[in-house]
């Protein structure tokens, strides 16, 4: 079951478009009003290039 799950997300990932700054941006801004955004879209955001990009940039 567990193979399956990943063959899954893999496929997801690979399908579904990459987020951009703005998904990101606009994530933020509904948590801070109070909106729930779901750990999908925050697990979708955070494997984008964008979220990693600025994650390296954060750290340094």
């Amino acid at each position: 079951m567990t193979m399956l799950k990943r063959r899954v997300i893999a496929l997801e990932a690979r399908v579904t478009k990459e987020a951009t700054i703005e998904d990101l941006l606009h994530a933020m801004a509904d948590e801070k009003n109070g909106i729930i955004v779901s750990e999908k879209e925050w697990q979708h955001i955070r494997e984008s290039r964008v979220y990693k990009f600025i994650e390296s940039v954060k750290s340094r």
